[in-house]
């Protein structure tokens, strides 16, 4: 059967991403032939309105017809059987010229923004051509701001780490613009300056490369006075590398989830405490080196969400105690529970057995699986850090 006119649009598109890259190239490609189907005599004894409507379809749009677009090859056909009255039937659809194909793609307005696009880098920033071959669409994208996209590029190439905000780089459109611009722009630097990436990993800017960027807080507090002599401080906030990159003076790491408990916790010798803002995310302390020289406990909230953390602390290779976070605690407390979030997390094989059965109580107590450490008696926390401390001698 022969194709329709929207069939064969459809087929054609498939030239759009070669006719771009012969564009960049210098290589010609045209003419560019396409089939237009054929129909068997059965068809013509059986479906001649939908063969002669489809034939329509192909000659009104044709080049032959519309003086642009593809131009249609015809051939007269005779048949054996009588039945079937010689017939005039198209055989190929030959696009001439670059303007043809664009016409019958009604791609008029993406091709003017391409050309006009290519020249520009060519002109402003010719490392690009390449790229340019690799991702020819992304110059058909409307509404993108090649002119401040190859400033930031230029920029980059002068200093590849600059160690400044996104906002402070030359000749920004407005202060979000590499922001708003975060995915071209990652693509162009990482084929201009592969060798200056910082983090591939990282989808942000200022994460992959060597930008500033405002990083979460942690907030220390050190509980043994003696120490606060040696760096002038007994409590501050530092930036998560600033921590990662530091070691502290303190032998003991105490790391909590809540800041009114941290605040009120008691002198407790060569600890410090430690809490990070900006939720229970803890991956960062598998990038702290000298933890793993600590004696490090850790206090969370008696809920899966505290027990997930702990399993995760773990497995980043740190030697964690967990603090209040066992049955005697929580049914002391248990007036306080209260239906916290479930965890869909696979099996917490570094739990130990009692912290594994406390979980499995809690999941098993919906209504009741969350405890919150600030709901801990503060007497009862100062007993507790005491009795920890004088078992584990960390007290002499």
């Amino acid at each position: 059967m022969f194709k329709t006119y929207e069939e064969l649009r459809k087929k054609v598109k498939n030239e759009w991403n070669p006719l771009l890259r012969s564009y960049l190239s210098g290589e010609e490609m045209f003419p560019v032939e396409m089939k237009t189907g054929s129909a068997t005599v059965a068809d013509y004894k059986h479906q001649l309105a939908v063969i002669d409507e489809n034939i329509t379809s192909l000659l009104s749009h044709s080049k032959n017809v519309k003086g642009k677009g593809y131009l249609l090859t015809l051939t007269k056909r005779d048949f054996k059987d009588r039945m079937i009255a010689p017939r005039t039937e198209p055989v190929l659809a030959i696009w001439e010229t670059t303007e043809d194909l664009i016409y019958t793609l009604e791609k008029e307005k993406e091709w003017k923004r391409f050309v006009g696009n290519v020249a520009l880098i060519r002109e402003v920033l010719p490392a690009l051509e390449s790229w340019m071959m690799e991702n020819c669409k992304e110059l058909t994208v409307a509404n993108r701001p090649w002119a401040g996209l190859l400033d930031v590029c230029n920029y980059f190439l002068r200093h590849p780490r600059p160690n400044v905000f996104s906002r402070e780089v030359p000749h920004l459109q407005d202060t979000k613009f590499m922001e708003n611009h975060e995915s071209i722009l990652r693509s162009l630097l990482d084929f201009l300056i592969p060798e200056h990436i910082r983090d591939s990993t990282a989808s942000k800017l200022e994460k992959r490369y060597y930008l500033r960027y405002s990083e979460k807080m942690v907030h220390l507090r050190s509980l043994d006075k003696s120490v606060k002599s040696k760096d002038g401080f007994d409590e501050k906030q530092v930036p998560t590398a600033s921590f990662i990159e530091n070691p502290c003076y303190e032998n003991t790491v105490l790391i909590l989830e809540n800041q009114k408990c941290l605040e009120s916790l008691p002198e407790l010798p060569s600890t410090l405490a430690v809490k990070r803002y900006g939720g229970v995310d803890v991956k960062f302390f598998k990038e702290v080196p000298w933890l793993k020289d600590k004696r490090i406990f850790y206090w969370g909230d008696i809920d899966e969400h505290g027990f997930q953390i702990l399993h995760n602390l773990r497995t980043y290779g740190l030697d964690v105690t967990s603090v209040m976070m066992d049955l005697q605690t929580y049914m002391t407390f248990k007036e306080h529970a209260v239906s916290g979030e479930r965890v869909e997390a696979t099996s917490m094989v570094t739990l130990t057995k009692e912290e594994a059965a406390m979980l499995e109580y809690l999941q098993c107590h919906r209504e009741e699986n969350r405890l919150e450490q600030e709901k801990i008696r503060h007497s009862y926390t100062l007993e507790k850090f005491k009795s920890i401390y004088v078992k584990t001698s960390l007290l002499i």
